[in-house]
């Protein structure tokens, strides 16, 4: 599939959930940069042009004849945050632990369905969920409805606590929901 290919199936022009920033107008962003420096490559007039490079996590069902499982993306978009206004660090990040999956909404049936399997996380040891699967429950009760904060919040909980999950496969489409307990890991 070419480059013009890709973008359309999968919506390169745009920054995604889950993007992991490298590169702002051709300057490299460190894996631990100040607050400070970030701000100054990204803020600057309100609906200027700015060019980011970014790294996106390929879908598992897409195929690659490297084998490669991301693949970096160029985004050419405006700024939405002026000089004026202030740039946040992000909010702590809870000390729970988490079973490996990227979720996003279902489009269709208000559920979600998994976009990402982190490598080596439960989820992907279990070698049973897949990305395109939909979560129909998490602890036994349905998630259909729920907003992603609160699918998370029950994701999530202590180190080694388990989670229950019921599963609807992407693939083969006539294939029954199905039950596995994963074990939370930080």
């Amino acid at each position: 599939e070419d480059e013009q290919g890709w973008k359309r199936r999968y919506g390169a022009e745009r920054l995604e959930d889950g993007d992991e920033l490298l590169e702002v107008d051709g300057v490299a962003v460190a894996e631990k940069m100040s607050v400070e420096a970030l701000r100054s490559l990204l803020v600057g007039p309100v609906g200027s042009a700015v060019e980011v490079r970014v790294r996106r996590t390929l879908p598992q069902d897409t195929p690659s004849s490297s084998g490669a499982t991301s693949r970096d993306v160029m985004v050419r978009t405006t700024r939405r945050l002026g000089s004026g206004e202030a740039l946040t660090p992000p909010a702590p990040q809870r000390q729970d632990a988490g079973v490996g999956l990227t979720l996003r909404r279902d489009e269709g049936g208000g559920g979600f369905r998994v976009r990402r399997v982190q490598i080596e996380g439960p989820a992907w040891r279990s070698g049973a969920v897949k990305v395109g699967d939909s979560i129909l429950q998490v602890g036994g009760t349905e998630i259909t409805g729920w907003g992603m904060d609160k699918v998370l919040l029950m994701l999530n909980g202590g180190p080694g606590s388990g989670v229950d999950l019921v599963v609807q496969q992407a693939a083969p489409s006539d294939a029954s929901p199905f039950h596995i307990r994963l074990s939370r890991v930080a």
